[in-house]
């Protein structure tokens, strides 16, 4: 049969190792992480949506921080790709990345203390150009981000980056305020076009 009369071969399905599109947060495709001198883990396969809040659980030194900083593009993985908005993390100019996702390290120490309204506003920095300093409209976003947090009597308290993290997820899954803490993260964090993964011993 001539070429140009073979029947066409329709749309091919798409592949499960594709990544989702831009509705889709963060997702990963057969990733596996690397953690020096232990043996591949089963590759993860992950779709986080808007309103969602996930949480990985495992024991100290099972790997639960490195794989949220592999998947904030702190560390390669050893295997497979992590995806945000559809597009590859590794394909993303950090200060694009860095409008989509942000990571609160459990230890953190800075010389400088920040207050909790400080705090909020590292989210705005990926937006303002070098030397740029916030504006109106900035500190307006920020508090609207603590009111929704339920931490706007907070703003002038002094904290470090992780302290509001550490009191509301960072507990042992015995602790008997451990799901009534939560609940109450989850809850807070349904809004549009956001979600959040945490880790838990």
């Amino acid at each position: 049969m001539p070429a140009d009369r073979l029947p066409h071969p329709g749309p091919e399905a798409p592949s499960v190792h594709e990544l989702p599109d831009e509705r889709t947060l963060l997702a990963t495709r057969d990733l596996v992480v690397d953690v020096p001198q232990r043996p591949d883990g089963a590759p993860l396969n992950l779709t986080v949506n808007p309103g969602q809040c996930w949480g990985i659980l495992g024991p100290n030194g099972a790997g639960k921080s490195t794989l949220l900083h592999t998947l904030a593009g702190l560390r390669d993985p050893r295997a497979g790709q992590v995806g945000v908005r559809g597009r590859h993390l590794s394909a993303m100019p950090r200060a694009e990345l860095a409008r989509h996702l942000g990571l609160v390290f459990q230890s953190h120490h800075d010389g400088f203390p920040a207050t909790v309204l400080e705090t909020a506003l590292i989210g705005r920095h990926p937006y303002l150009r070098p030397w740029d300093i916030e504006t109106a409209e900035d500190y307006a976003l920020a508090r609207a981000a603590l009111a929704e947090m339920d931490l706007s009597d907070m703003e002038s308290r002094l904290v470090d980056g992780a302290v509001i993290l550490h009191l509301t997820i960072n507990r042992p899954s015995h602790d008997p305020d451990f799901v009534e803490s939560l609940e109450w993260f989850a809850e807070s964090w349904r809004l549009p076009g956001c979600g959040t993964m945490e880790p838990m011993d």
